[in-house]
């Protein structure tokens, strides 16, 4: 079981730790100059977003109703609103204790609620939409809660993963979460490309599974989740003007009472008669604020993965402003290279572990700060009869493959006069672990990125052929 530095004194403090606090955060880097659209199913304009100035660049309601940002609130809205803020909330009604890790990020809102709940069909406008504007609001992340379908289906045969290839392709990193109901991952957090986080839950200082959080191999081999975040006692905005932010109020403003003005106050809130004597109103108030998670009159405790991608995507904020020129590849694998092995946590559910956001923005700081070429990013693939493995690497004067399939015996690559090198290997189903050596030393495929502990304190590339073509 693993533990947080987080000291006694900060524990007793703070009701819901505060994310930057717990994960450990670069003060100094706070999403500045970077655009993060949020998918999910509705939103408020949250005061954490819009004070002392509004960070809302674009909202687009994918449902085809046209509802107004403005239109006021419903049930539907608190989930978005908690998400976005918890991405990028400036903790405006919290005296920024509550805030998030890119407090300067600036917001897209993408809707995708409407009369029949959330479907793949208002999932895919959305997407569609962003890859239309991604440009005009300089769109680097999307971070998406939300589930597009519940079928358990192939990356290329759903129009949402489709999209959001296309998006990391072009640019956009994307982070989505998990899900909470034990499965595989589903659309979209079934994507290759895209950054799917699981969630553990913080007890004290103690980082424990979080149980429902959903992990295991994609139906195209990827397992899911590559990393993981806080999913437990999340500190997330209440919905203003709800039933939900009156009873917190009413709760917060009976806790902060004199013992001599408890009983007036509390006759005045409609609290239970039989409760008389300011000890008794007290213990009930103790236990409704427990029960529900309130923390404040503006915020309460959150569970899920839900709210784990957005404090992903606000690290990923904090590295674009590190390091502008990032690609989304090389974003996820910095955060999976970076990130903390949570001890007593399944490696299936954790991927490869709790992201870990200064390591992250040091590592973002210390690359090169020139785009790759993408062209270069993919994975080894069937072409033909054989899979087929390239190596862009043009200074190099020898590469070769060590892999499980040839005993970690070295085959070595051909090289093309521009510099790419390649091999291709006649395989059979099944999943398989390979290193490249590049002039005698041996790495990971940079162009792949599902990776395997290698049992010497490194990772192995891996890779999964099917039964059928790829």
């Amino acid at each position: 079981m693993k533990s947080l530095n987080i000291s006694t004194r900060l524990l007793q403090r703070f009701a819901a730790f505060p994310v930057p606090l717990a994960l450990g955060s670069c003060e100094e880097f706070t999403g500045r100059g970077v655009t993060l659209a949020v998918l999910d199913a509705a939103f408020t304009p949250h005061p954490e977003l819009t004070q002392p100035e509004n960070r809302i660049l674009a909202y687009f309601d994918a449902t085809g109703e046209n509802e107004p940002l403005e239109s006021g609130f419903s049930v539907g809205h608190w989930h978005g609103t908690m998400t976005s803020v918890v991405a990028a909330g400036n903790g405006a009604l919290s005296d920024g204790l509550y805030r998030s890790l890119a407090p300067d990020a600036r917001v897209v809102l993408i809707k995708v609620w409407g009369p029949r709940g959330i479907d793949e069909g208002t999932v895919v406008r959305g997407l569609r939409w962003l890859l239309d504007h991604r440009e005009l609001h300089n769109i680097r992340i999307l971070t998406a809660s939300v589930r597009a379908t519940e079928a358990m289906v192939s990356a290329w045969d759903s129009e949402a993963d489709v999209l959001l290839e296309s998006l990391v392709s072009l640019g956009v990193t994307v982070v989505c979460a998990a899900g909470n109901d034990y499965r595989v991952p589903t659309p979209p957090a079934n994507s290759p490309s895209v950054i799917t986080v699981g969630g553990v839950s913080l007890a004290g200082r103690h980082l424990l599974p979080y149980d429902s959080s959903c992990y295991g191999d994609t139906l195209d081999g990827f397992r899911k989740p590559e990393i993981v975040a806080l999913a437990s006692q999340v500190a997330a905005p209440i919905l203003p003007g709800s039933d939900t932010a009156a009873e917190a109020a009413m709760l917060t403003a009976l806790a902060n009472s004199d013992c001599d003005e408890v009983v007036g106050l509390a006759r005045a809130a409609g609290v239970l008669e039989h409760l008389n004597s300011p000890d008794e109103i007290l213990d009930w108030v103790a236990e409704q604020v427990r029960e529900r998670g309130y923390l404040s009159a503006h915020y309460k405790s959150v569970d899920g993965t839900s709210f784990a991608a957005p404090i992903v995507a606000s690290v990923v904020a904090q590295m674009l402003e590190a390091n502008p020129d990032l690609h989304p590849r090389q974003i996820k694998q910095i955060l999976m290279q970076t990130a903390d092995r949570v001890d007593g946590l399944e490696v299936e559910r954790q991927g490869f572990g709790l992201v870990n956001p200064r390591r992250a923005v040091e590592r973002a700081l210390a690359q090169p700060h020139e785009r790759p070429q993408t062209h270069w990013f993919h994975p080894p693939r069937r072409e033909g009869e054989g899979i087929v493995f390239r190596h862009f690497r043009p200074l190099a004067e020898r590469v070769s493959l060590a892999a499980d399939f040839s005993d970690w015996q070295p085959l070595d690559m051909t090289r093309s006069p521009a510099g790419l090198w390649q091999l291709t290997v006649p395989l059979g189903p099944g999943s398989y672990a390979y290193k490249l050596i590049v002039d005698g030393e041996w790495q990971q495929d940079p162009n792949n990125l599902q990776l395997a502990a290698d049992g010497l304190g490194g990772y192995n590339s891996t890779f999964r052929v099917g039964s059928e073509i790829d």
